[in-house]
């Protein structure tokens, strides 16, 4: 499944409402996100400075807010039953320049 790195903060804040991002949502730099405006749940896995899995909410409703203070990236996608990342896994990326 492809990952998209969203880094503008006009991307970052319609994440997954955006009809053209498809798969699988990359937000670097992130502790928390808003379910705001979504229609159908999504799925986020929480990852540590190390790309260290830390925690996974699945099925995460519209009109929530989720956060983890130590959290320096979360990966999201639409909710659904397929493979997803569990607690422990490492997930490997480059960070674009600050």
């Amino acid at each position: 499944m492809p990952v998209s790195s969203l880094e503008r903060f006009w991307e970052r804040l319609r994440g997954l409402m955006d009809p053209m991002v498809r798969g699988w949502v990359l937000l670097d730099r992130c502790a928390s996100v808003h379910t705001w405006g979504m229609r159908e749940p999504c799925d986020l896995a929480w990852l540590d400075e190390r790309g260290q899995v830390t925690r996974v909410d699945r099925d995460v409703p519209p009109r929530s807010v989720r956060w983890d203070p130590g959290a320096a990236a979360v990966l999201e996608r639409r909710s659904h039953r397929g493979l997803w990342p569990e607690v422990g896994e490492r997930w490997f990326f480059e960070r674009a320049a600050a």
